[in-house]
């Protein structure tokens, strides 16, 4: 699942199904993909909403992701404009519009090949009534919602793009300072998040750009996740801890190893934490200097996993709110985060 391109960048991920999907029998809403051509790499995560009226999310996040790495492997690779002011026009105008326009086009495309169907009719209206089957037939993209994570490298600047809930972390070089480039959006509250298919999706992204040269260099690792990871842990501080800790494990076991252990590790979270779909993918500069990183975090082999528990607060299911996850079978009665392996057995 891992790249093997000899350029600075590996790029790699892992999308698991939400144990509260397994038992409920729904499909796995996220979706990750990567792009790489030489030293320009993105990476893109979408989560699905899974409301009632997004029946179709795991469709639209899938199409989040690939229409949105199109059109950012496209910007990347053209001529990058001589004026900063420029280029953070485009990240911030420019592309946000484009990144709507190419989903809009897919979603568009996949309605007229399977239109909705009356089965799909019956069981939302079963589930939510006429209301909700009256707000999808006004704008059929609902079905479709997803929120949307990017991440863009170039030898001139790394870009970050989100529109929606999720998380995007970065570790600097030498491994000690862990930020958020996103500014946080306080307009979203509790289970609300902002949507690919909403009228204003274009002018809802938060972006970022951090133009590198030898006084400004790129972190040595991104992580971009869907927010059922952060949702796993019992605090955010301890969800923060988690990418110097996958950073410390690629040191000592590689890139590739930690690779294949990140979809046992997301099941593992999901199941005594958020129940939830859990995506996450990471960019690694392996030619970043790494020696003094090592060396701290010699004895660091697991990351933490600490659970919280869901509410079963039942919640309006409207295009910007996540359905409530009912609590993990196996939390403990208070909801307490319960101690467990963060690796599966060797």
């Amino acid at each position: 699942m891992c790249s093997n391109s000899p350029a600075v960048w590996e790029t790699g991920g892992a999308s698991v199904r939400g144990a509260s999907h397994h038992r409920s029998g729904t499909p796995n809403q996220d979706a990750w993909a990567k792009w790489q051509s030489g030293s320009l790499c993105a990476l893109a995560v979408s989560d699905g909403h899974g409301s009632p009226k997004s029946f179709r999310s795991d469709r639209g996040a899938r199409m989040a992701v690939a229409s949105s790495l199109e059109m950012v492997s496209g910007f990347l690779q053209a001529q990058v404009p001589a004026s900063a002011r420029r280029l953070q026009e485009l990240c911030e105008g420019g592309l946000p519009g484009e990144f709507v326009r190419a989903w809009s086009q897919r979603v568009d495309a996949d309605l007229a090949a399977t239109p909705l169907s009356p089965q799909e009719k019956d069981g939302l209206v079963r589930q939510s009534g006429e209301a909700a089957w009256a707000a999808v037939e006004t704008n059929p993209r609902l079905a479709y919602g997803a929120t949307l994570l990017i991440a863009a490298i170039s030898p001139a600047f790394v870009a970050f793009w989100q529109l929606g809930d999720g998380d995007i972390l970065t570790v600097s070089q030498d491994g000690n300072n862990v930020s958020r480039p996103i500014r946080e959006d306080h307009t979203l509250i509790a289970n609300e998040t902002t949507s690919l298919c909403m009228a204003s999706a274009s002018r809802q992204f938060r972006t970022a750009l951090f133009p590198t040269d030898v006084e400004t260099p790129t972190p040595s690792l991104i992580l971009l996740s869907t927010d059922g990871y952060a949702n796993s842990f019992a605090s955010p501080e301890a969800f923060g801890q988690v990418a110097p800790d996958l950073l410390a494990l690629i040191h000592k076991q590689g890139f590739g190893s930690v690779c294949d252990q990140l979809e046992g590790w997301l099941n593992e979270a999901s199941a005594e934490g958020s129940g939830d779909d859990v995506t996450v993918g990471l960019l690694w500069d392996r030619t970043a200097h790494r020696s003094t990183v090592a060396a701290e975090h010699t004895d660091s082999t697991t990351l933490p996993t600490s659970a919280t528990s869901s509410s079963n607060e039942k919640i309006d299911d409207s295009p910007e709110q996540r359905p409530v996850l009912s609590s993990s079978p196996h939390q403990s009665s208070e909801g307490a985060p319960q101690n467990h392996p963060t690796q599966p057995p060797q």
